[in-house]
């Protein structure tokens, strides 16, 4: 849940979503369910007061018991009951903080300690796209940034730690997974990950952006933040040094709009509908982030398409990430 990163579980046997209580909670726990959804860092976990979900219909409580070979058991607890009131509030991964206080289009330069999840993805010696690292093996981005047939790994490195943009030293990938619904070209479902040949270094210039909580649901005109090397003005060439916008999130019903018919469940909107802030070619596979409710920041988009760059009523388009979470753990999973 985005509301304290409260931890849920489905119990197959009730067909329903169950409250983990922390009564007996323990890190080998927390470790086991993590590697269900493809983290194996060491997670950060705490207890949540029921009192402080608010109302709930019929809460379901249960436990975990892991099992010989690392899977879990959700074993529901008789009559309702959690004795302690505290439940299991989880993180699989430290994310989404910076070490710093606080061109993309009408952007300016920042350091990439401010958003040290993003990443430069390059194709033989040459940008191409944005990224954000999720933990130290994947990084999340854009399937269209693979549309020209560039399937060979060996041509792909991720730079990451990096304000000034630079292809030295850039990370070896190992495999490519673009979503299975995107066709070249199309512009739903157009969200990739990749998975690198090495772990990366977690520093204070390389840290994971979090994943939004399930129920994330941002109403219209909430703050965000867009991040890239992409260019400066339409039609100009890349930016060197790290650029951020300030931008807000669009309705659906005021983006359809701008683009008639063409704006989906599985994609969200952001920009200034006055014009002049938004992101533009290179800043594709990017993140778009918002600060999440447990203070830390949660990327809700991937830079995917828009008309032109910063033009009036033509904002940007957006992976909505969120809709994406099962595709996204379960590749991590078995991957």
């Amino acid at each position: 849940m985005e509301t304290g990163s409260v931890l849920l579980l489905y119990v197959s046997s009730t067909n329903s979503w169950s409250l983990i209580c922390n009564d007996n909670w323990d890190s080998s726990k927390a470790k086991a369910v993590c590697a269900q959804i493809g983290y194996y860092s060491e997670p950060v976990y705490n207890s949540v007061p029921v009192s402080n979900l608010g109302a709930i219909t019929n809460p379901l409580y249960s436990n975990i018991q892991v099992l010989g070979d690392g899977s879990i058991q959700v074993n529901p607890l008789p009559w309702g009951s959690c004795p302690s009131g505290q439940v299991v509030s989880l993180s699989c991964a430290a994310c989404g903080t910076v070490h710093k206080q606080q061109r993309i289009i009408g952007g300016s330069d920042v350091s990439i300690q401010d958003y040290p999840w993003q990443v430069s993805i390059q194709y033989m010696g040459q940008h191409i796209c944005g990224g954000s690292i999720l933990n130290s093996r994947w990084i999340l981005t854009a399937a269209h940034c693979f549309d020209k047939g560039q399937t060979q790994v060996d041509r792909w490195h991720v730079q990451y730690g990096v304000t000034t943009l630079t292809y030295l030293f850039a990370a070896k990938v190992d495999k490519i997974f673009r979503n299975a619904n995107y066709y070249t070209n199309q512009k739903e479902d157009d969200i990739a990950l990749m998975k690198l040949a090495s772990d990366i270094r977690i520093s204070a210039n390389v840290q994971p952006v979090c994943l939004p909580g399930y129920d994330n649901d941002l109403p219209p005109n909430s703050p965000l933040l867009v991040t890239g090397w992409g260019y400066t003005v339409e039609g100009g060439t890349l930016a060197s040094q790290l650029q951020k916008v300030s931008i807000v999130l669009i309705s659906e019903s005021v983006c359809n709009q701008a683009y008639p018919g063409q704006i989906k469940s599985t994609m969200v909107c952001a920009g200034n509908i006055q014009g002049g802030y938004d992101t533009c070619q290179g800043d594709s596979g990017g993140p778009l982030v918002s600060m999440g409710q447990n203070s830390a920041w949660d990327q809700i988009g991937v830079v995917n398409w828009g008309i032109g760059c910063g033009r009036p009523n033509k904002v940007g388009v957006y992976a909505n990430v969120v809709k994406y979470l099962d595709w996204i753990y379960g590749v991590m999973k078995v991957s």
